[in-house]
């Protein structure tokens, strides 16, 4: 008896998912194209989203970055030295050395902060926005004084490499 009311249900239940498969399997296959298709989109949508999402992180990243920059270029033992380099003279005498009032190591860590801001850059850390927002001008004013560029042309003699990306950034900015 158990066996022949198990069947039943069997039977039963056949018919009942005979009315959820359709008739014609071309409907089917079309059904499965349709959801397949959704999915696919949900998760190209997921992939943008976050790329987005890292874009911003970065962007985030590198405006932290900038403002550490900021901080550490407005120190006040750079305020004199950026004051001096404010001007349309590019004769004017910086390095101690040469009969200006600033010491050659003072100077050469001024300009290798640029250099480090060059190096990130070129890592894609930092926005070529926000590098010239932030130092585009100061950063030129040193690059055209001609008593910096007189050291960096003798020290570039014995190493073509030192320097260069404090010279990168400035042609950058004097060409714009």
């Amino acid at each position: 008896m158990v066996k022949g009311i198990f069947k039943i249900k069997q039977l039963v239940m056949k018919k009942q998912l005979m009315k959820f498969i359709p008739k014609n399997w071309n409907s089917w296959s079309k059904i499965l194209t349709i959801f397949q298709t959704i999915v696919i989109c949900a998760g190209v949508i997921q992939l943008y989203n976050g790329a987005q999402s890292l874009k911003h992180e970065k962007e985030k990243d590198s405006a932290e970055l900038m403002l550490k920059f900021e901080d550490y270029l407005n120190k006040p033992e750079y305020v004199d030295l950026i004051s001096a380099l404010d001007t349309t003279d590019i004769n004017v005498k910086i390095f101690r050395s040469h009969g200006g009032p600033f010491s050659d190591g003072l100077v050469e860590d001024y300009m290798g902060e640029y250099e480090t801001i060059d190096n990130l850059y070129t890592k894609g850390l930092i926005d070529i926005e926000m590098i010239r927002n932030s130092f585009s001008y100061n950063l030129e004013q040193a690059y055209l004084n001609k008593d910096i560029q007189s050291v960096i042309a003798k020290e570039q003699k014995e190493d073509t490499d030192l320097w260069s990306g404090f010279q990168h950034l400035g042609k950058m900015f004097k060409e714009k």
